[in-house]
């Protein structure tokens, strides 16, 4: 098969191999598209190819808007355009591939500002326990999977749970899993049981209120037992 010759046999390659990408314009001097995974993963860019293209680096934009904080739009940015094939006409399947890849592959991709707050949480605890021998939280990230293994530590205290993020967050892909657009499971605690059990219930039903529509602060206030 004959490699692409022109912008243009780049974005029929393009056409042809990733359906799902929205081009919505193409010029010889611009691309604009859209890739979407589900209804709150998508993204947007623009492929902009400079004077001199391919001798010279194409040039990608990520929209930055609220599925795409501008951390990840800078992530993205530097990921894609790093090591591109210059002087040949691939550049632009190779960006478009590392993208679908990255939207596929990390099922973090719509709450990617809160799993920075829960990673600023955590750091910010360590941060404030008196005891430096004292176990530390922690917290673990497997994007592939969509997981959060948390292990939180206060005093003498400790509460170890899995946390996994539905496919559809922050709603989820089926009407059956309504409810559990991330499911969190206890794994192992000192707390007594009750005790475990009322955080454990409390934490879930804040996000099945979260998902009917409630805020956060509504959802954590209405499932208080205290309140």
């Amino acid at each position: 098969m004959d490699l692409p010759s022109s912008v243009e046999d780049e974005i029929a390659e393009i056409r042809k191999n990733f359906p799902k990408v929205n081009i919505k314009t193409s010029t010889k001097s611009f691309m604009i598209a859209s890739y979407q995974r589900t209804q709150f993963t998508a993204i947007k860019f623009t492929i902009t190819f400079p004077e001199g293209y391919p001798d010279h680096s194409l040039i990608i934009d990520i929209n930055s808007d609220k599925i795409i904080p501008p951390g990840l739009k800078k992530k993205l940015e530097h990921d894609l355009a790093a090591d591109l094939p210059l002087g040949h006409h691939q550049q632009v399947i190779t960006v478009i591939t590392r993208l679908v890849q990255f939207i596929n592959h990390n099922k973090f991709v719509p709450c990617w500002r809160e799993l920075k707050q829960c990673l600023s949480a955590v750091k910010s605890q360590n941060q404030h326990e008196d005891s430096s021998s004292a176990p530390k939280s922690s917290i673990k990230i497997f994007e592939g999977q969509g997981k959060i293994i948390l292990k939180l530590h206060q005093g003498l205290y400790f509460y170890h749970c899995s946390i996994i993020v539905n496919d559809g967050y922050p709603s989820t892909t089926t009407h059956e899993e309504w409810g559990n657009a991330c499911k969190l499971k206890m794994d192992k605690t000192n707390f007594p049981p009750k005790i475990e059990h009322m955080l454990t219930s409390q934490a879930k039903e804040v996000v099945r209120r979260m998902q009917d529509g409630m805020t956060s602060q509504m959802a954590a206030d209405m499932s208080n037992p205290v309140n």
